[in-house]
């Protein structure tokens, strides 16, 4: 942590204290799989 400040530490270390809806879940359950897909950036067009 680069925080020195407790308060903002102990907030810091709160990432898991949340909820996804059903609706929500919903959503990025739609979301598609790429499969891993790669992008070369040689290969990229201007």
């Amino acid at each position: 942590m680069k925080s020195t400040h407790e308060e903002r530490m102990i907030q810091n270390m709160q990432v898991f204290d949340f909820e996804i809806s059903s609706q929500d879940m919903q959503i990025i359950d739609a979301i598609p799989y790429c499969r891993g897909m790669r992008f070369n950036p040689d290969e990229a067009k201007s």
